[in-house]
């Protein structure tokens, strides 16, 4: 049973793994916990309007992107999109259905 289903905060960004590289800035995020699909592993859609995106980058299929979402001054979440995740571009929103988050240490 799950605890939590939803959770948002107000900034955050995504860079390529790897290159360190930010393809976009976050002003607002959302996760929202997917139904569950049998499988061990929580997997969420993120919600989020971008202050900023390189589109270039950003609509590159290849390349593993990391999502960083800052809850607070004190809490900091990753996540990634899943195997097969749908990424979607609308002028300034995103969505990604399926991506997988944990905590930062």
């Amino acid at each position: 049973m799950a605890l939590i289903n939803s959770i948002g905060g107000l900034d955050g960004k995504i860079e390529v793994v790897g290159l360190g590289l930010v393809i976009a800035l976050i002003q607002k995020w959302n996760l929202k916990r997917r139904e569950e699909s049998g499988s061990d592993q929580v997997t969420w859609d993120l919600h989020a309007s971008l202050a900023y995106q390189n589109d270039a980058w950003m609509l590159k299929a290849s390349g593993r992107r990391r999502m960083t979402l800052h809850l607070d001054s004190r809490i900091t979440y990753l996540a990634e999109a899943v195997e097969g995740a749908t990424w979607k571009i609308e002028g300034n929103s995103l969505t990604v259905e399926g991506v997988r988050v944990w905590q930062q240490k």
